[in-house]
């Protein structure tokens, strides 16, 4: 059973509005799920007024080391049942999970569109699961 995701997403607004079809799957395969989203404090208000999402955690890119630090350690204890990374950081690699998306999916050719490709990416995920 999946009861938490972390959706790990882009920080400007064009680019996270091209991840909000990938986060409408997730909520829709996995309605009960509670969703974690990190992602840079310019898209707070998409996703903090967004009823599929439990949680907005804001990602300081200036961040220290040992804020960085402290974040991992919040988002570990979460103990997360899928992490998905649409920015393929250390966090979607370290933070354990029982399912996550891999830095490594080869998309098609044809799939050109960002938004495509974050679909691509989610389906695939959901395949394995």
């Amino acid at each position: 059973m999946i009861d938490k995701i972390l959706f790990i997403t882009l920080s400007n607004i064009g680019d996270v509005i091209l991840t909000l079809p990938a986060l409408d799957i997730l909520h829709s395969d996995y309605p009960r799920a509670k969703i974690t989203v990190v992602s840079g404090e310019r898209a707070k208000e998409i996703f903090e007024n967004n009823p599929f999402v439990s949680r907005f955690i804001p990602y300081n890119k200036r961040a220290t080391v040992v804020e960085r630090r402290a974040l991992y350690r919040e988002l570990k204890a979460q103990e997360f049942d899928i992490v998905v990374d649409m920015r393929n950081t250390l966090y979607g690699a370290l933070v354990p999970a029982k399912y996550r998306t891999s830095s490594f999916v080869s998309v098609p050719g044809n799939v050109l569109n960002m938004r495509d490709r974050h679909i691509y990416k989610i389906k695939g995920l959901i395949e394995k699961i």
